[in-house]
């Protein structure tokens, strides 16, 4: 898969990538139905020293 980036620049603004869920790349992904994404919060795990 090649990404076209100049496009990008063009089709996603910086505020669509600024939240805290991996879900903030979906406009990039290529994600055949975007119409459904799970409820839980997905990605950004915080990581505890053990």
């Amino acid at each position: 898969m090649c990404y076209d980036y100049p496009a990008l620049r063009h089709a996603v603004q910086p505020d669509q990538l600024s939240g805290w869920s991996m879900w903030r790349y979906a406009p990039l992904l290529p994600v055949s139905d975007s119409t459904y994404f799970p409820p839980l919060h997905v990605g950004w795990t915080p990581l505890i020293a053990a």
